[in-house]
């Protein structure tokens, strides 16, 4: 399909595998900070997707590393984090240089009592007259979060008011939620090309637009 946004350089980063060796595991998000604003000064993105940070303090502190880019925390989530002893932070969070109309975050719904890791943000921005919605999602590999993952973008692409025109998808991500993500018409980003980074639990990171002719230039 025909894009007609604005060309935007989006990035998306995980905190947590920064320096992800067995000597720095579990080591807090915000040591890593000084490190990722260094890489994402020379990107200069205008939208990041951002995975395993702390909490909302974490993203200010990482937009104020990033100065003097004007950076906006758009949205963080404040998921409950799995009773599992030395487990990493797994929030989702999504800075930009533009305001955002609509954002909210929703954790996996799991099948038990037990709190499953990760989740989605979303934060929809307005471009010029186009309306971009950005997913910020943080896997944790199970069946179901797919199924969620797609029920949640079906959800916005029925929007009558303020309907989306573009749409992008970006996390580490499993193969099962790739696949629903091509299935769905997304067209994945990274294809064919070598940006894409396997992270330590095996998942591979992934950005996914839609409509798919909207991205180039990836690296």
């Amino acid at each position: 399909g025909e894009c007609l946004a604005d060309t935007l350089r989006v990035t998306t980063w995980n905190l947590q595998a920064m320096n992800a060796g067995p000597e720095n595991a579990g080591a807090p998000s915000q040591l890593r900070l000084p490190e990722a604003a260094g890489v994402l000064k020379k990107l200069a993105p205008d939208v990041i997707l951002l995975q395993q940070g702390r909490d909302w303090q974490t993203c200010e502190q990482l937009a104020q590393a990033l100065k003097p880019a004007d950076y906006r925390v758009l949205v963080c989530s404040a998921f409950p984090e799995a009773r599992t002893s030395g487990s990493a932070a797994r929030q989702v969070a999504l800075l930009a240089r533009q305001r955002a109309y609509f954002s909210w975050s929703q954790p996996w719904k799991a099948d038990s009592a037990a709190a499953t890791p990760g989740g989605i943000a979303l934060a929809a921005i307005n471009v010029h007259g186009q309306r971009l919605g950005f997913f910020s999602v943080e896997s944790n590999g199970e069946p179901q979060s797919t199924g969620q993952l797609l029920a949640q973008v079906a959800s916005v692409r029925d929007w009558v008011t303020n309907r989306l025109q573009v749409f992008v998808v970006a996390g580490t991500l499993g193969t099962d939620t790739a696949r629903g993500l091509e299935q769905a018409g997304f067209g994945d980003v990274f294809l064919g090309a070598s940006a894409a980074a396997t992270q330590p639990s095996g998942q591979v990171d992934h950005v996914f637009a839609l409509p798919a002719g909207c991205a180039t230039n990836a690296f």
